[in-house]
């Protein structure tokens, strides 16, 4: 039985304790990380979680949403725009408070995404006008009042980078 990441949990068990995993291909991995990749990244917990699948499917995905988030990339539940002391303006997860001293992009050697300004015909819910789609005002699939011009930088927490 596969978990939502695509992993089973008896596989994480015998990434816990080789002695059990036998059968595996040499270089198998887990959300992309071998199990020395694992044990560095975990350090001091190793030996919390080394036994727990359920926490080492949580650490593994934790590690790609960090790995993710270094180039760029804002996780999926990262749906609302907040204001950070340090980064200014950021996605956050939904029930972040409005302002807060620090945020996980702090610690971002890469890009922060920030959810402001933006133009709206870079975003996934910009539609074109049918009569004129470079330059016409075109419409918002989210119905944010205000926001129709395709290049006037504006400041939108529905804002989606299109894909």
């Amino acid at each position: 039985m596969k978990s939502e990441n695509g992993y089973s949990r008896l596989g994480l068990a015998n990434l816990a304790n080789p002695a059990n995993s036998k059968d595996e291909e040499p270089g198998f991995t887990y959300n992309g990380y071998t199990l020395a990749e694992l044990v560095a990244e975990a350090a001091d917990d190793w030996q919390e979680i080394q036994n727990a699948p359920e926490q080492l499917e949580a650490f593994a995905k934790s590690l790609t949403q960090r790995r993710d988030m270094v180039i760029g990339i804002v996780p999926a539940h990262y749906t609302k725009a907040v204001q950070c002391a340090h980064c200014g303006p950021v996605w956050l997860w939904e029930g972040a408070p409005d302002n807060v001293q620090g945020c996980p992009w702090c610690m971002n050697s890469g890009p922060i995404p920030s959810p402001g300004p933006v133009r709206c015909r870079d975003c996934n819910h910009w539609v074109p006008d049918t009569i004129n789609p470079a330059g016409g005002l075109g419409q918002c699939e989210k119905n944010v009042p205000g926001l129709a011009w395709p290049t006037r930088k504006v400041k939108c927490d529905q804002y989606e980078e299109m894909a």
